[in-house]
């Protein structure tokens, strides 16, 4: 083998060699939930979606962008942000953790805030071309957005209002994300700390509202109590009246039952009492005249003393009860 050959030899091997490496560089192969920007000649050209295409190797080439992403190691909470250089755009959800910001409030109070936001990327083309860097860009956007929104609040406002603020957020980071081809899905504040002092004091304020509150429960519970006690009295003391009077009814209408009973008996026995006078030859009703006369008689000598009377009174009840009149007296 001459020189000549030695050499045509060598060269057919370099081609060789080149030539795979140039079809090898032309395959490529894009993951799912991936894209690839080529640029042909410097220019876009094409958006290669996932799976295997051919890339025209030294005239087209892949658009590298910057990118960076959180990472955790397995046994730690910290989180680690990293930054690369890439030539693939991922379509999956990303996280960008918006570190802790002075943010001063409407009452002039500077407070730390910490939030998280959640994009991704629907229009690869405009992510890159449109923005230089996505993730800070985002992240500045969110940041500037943020501040704006709580300076038009108070302190009190920023802890009673965090859904209010997220939606503020989401909305107006919305229209300008959308120009680079990015879709928020969601912002989420989970952090506000204000300076110690003004910890200090709201905690105090709880506090004190919270035993305001005890103590106005307690008046309530006091009041509660004393209207129940009183409701029971009332009604204790209408039972009582209640129980008095239906006593009364009932003693009453016993009463007059009894009444009635002595009646009905008195009328019975003057019936009897009148037909046994009658056939002795006396009268009912001197009868019970002189019955009436001698009682009083007794009553009147119920002392014990003696007691001097009128022969007129004595020979007065004679009278009544002789069918013939009045004895003559004696001399």
């Amino acid at each position: 083998m001459d020189e000549g050959e030695v050499a045509a030899l060598v060269v057919i091997v370099v081609l060789s060699i080149l030539l795979f490496v140039l079809v090898r560089k032309g395959f490529v192969v894009v993951r799912n939930a991936e894209v690839m920007i080529i640029e042909r000649l410097g220019k876009f050209n094409r958006v290669l979606k996932p799976g295997i295409h051919w890339v025209i190797p030294i005239i087209e080439f892949p658009r590298t962008i910057n990118w960076r992403f959180l990472s955790a190691q397995a046994d730690s909470s910290k989180t680690r942000v990293n930054i690369v250089d890439t030539n693939r755009v991922d379509l999956r959800e990303h996280l960008i953790d918006l570190t802790k910001q002075p943010v001063i409030t409407k009452d002039t109070v500077s407070v730390q805030c910490d939030a998280m936001v959640f994009f991704k990327v629907v229009d690869p083309r405009n992510a890159v071309y449109r923005v230089k860097n996505l993730p800070d860009s985002i992240e500045f956007l969110c940041q500037s957005t943020l501040r704006d929104i709580i300076a038009r609040m108070t302190l009190d406002d920023t802890f009673s209002s965090r859904e209010i603020i997220n939606a503020e957020l989401l909305s107006r980071v919305q229209l300008d994300s959308e120009r680079w081809g990015v879709q928020i899905t969601r912002v989420e504040i989970f952090n506000i700390l204000p300076p110690a002092d003004i910890a200090d004091a709201m905690e105090q304020q709880i506090r004190a509202e919270r035993s305001r509150r005890a103590q106005v429960l307690r008046a309530d519970g006091q009041r509660e109590a004393a209207v129940i006690m009183s409701r029971g009295t009332a009604a204790e003391t209408l039972n009582e009246a209640e129980g008095e009077r239906a006593s009364a009814i009932t003693r009453a209408k016993g009463a007059a039952d009894a009444k009635v009973l002595e009646a009905r008996a008195q009328a019975a026995s003057i019936r009897h009492l009148r037909g046994a006078l009658t056939e002795g030859g006396f009268k009912a009703v001197d009868y019970l005249s002189s019955i009436s006369y001698l009682n009083t008689l007794g009553r009147i000598s119920a002392g014990g003393e003696a007691v001097l009377l009128p022969w007129e009174a004595v020979s007065a009840a004679d009278s009544i009860m002789s069918p013939s009149g009045p004895r003559p007296v004696a001399a």
